[in-house]
């Protein structure tokens, strides 16, 4: 939930369009791992709006994020037996986030055309917490792989801000209006 989100009425779940993370970790010392992730998520979505700004105003917006990240962690694993492991973990993200806003805003019968793309990047935080089974110990015995093979299960809350997300929209809505509107902040992670 963000400033961003709540002003342009945009509900969770309409960031459910693509995402994906690729992760590696390395053991730096026994039951300590440093992870690199690359993730990646999308959504596109059109909105309309009445009494945006004013009373009987009116708007269609399409609107488009991306986001690319690298999170970067460091992991504590706590064994419970040979095969199952409790991590958690803290650690930093940076983000790119491609935000992209276009449509019209009417009032009083005459309209604007908005079009505005921001790249945007930024740095934020988060934490994680997992389970992981180990599927197959020893894949390299057969050829297979040189490490082990595992299955996780994991809840991690990124903490990412985008100041001013939207602030070239609102100037274009500010300018055709005479309002005085502030641009609204973007949580991203």
């Amino acid at each position: 939930d963000s400033d961003f989100t709540d002003y342009w009425m945009i509900e969770p779940e309409d960031y459910n369009e693509v995402a994906f993370e690729l992760a590696y970790e390395r053991e730096l010392i026994r039951y300590l791992g440093l992870e690199f992730a690359l993730g990646y998520n999308k959504s596109n979505k059109t909105y309309s709006y009445t009494n945006l700004v004013y009373s009987g105003d009116r708007s269609t917006m399409e609107t488009d994020l991306q986001n690319l990240y690298l999170s970067v962690s460091l992991k504590p694993h706590l064994p419970l037996g040979s095969s199952f492991q409790l991590y958690a973990g803290v650690g930093g993200d940076f983000y790119y986030t491609h935000a992209k806003m276009e449509g019209d805003y009417e009032r009083g019968g005459t309209a604007i055309y908005i079009n505005h793309s921001e790249e945007l990047f930024t740095f934020g935080i988060h934490a994680l917490a997992g389970l992981g089974v180990v599927l197959w110990k020893d894949p390299a015995r057969f050829g297979v792989a040189d490490m082990p093979m595992s299955l996780f299960l994991e809840y991690k809350y990124s903490y990412v801000r985008v100041d001013g997300a939207d602030e070239n929209v609102v100037k274009d809505i500010n300018s055709f209006t005479g309002a005085s509107l502030g641009s609204h902040d973007l949580n991203v992670g």
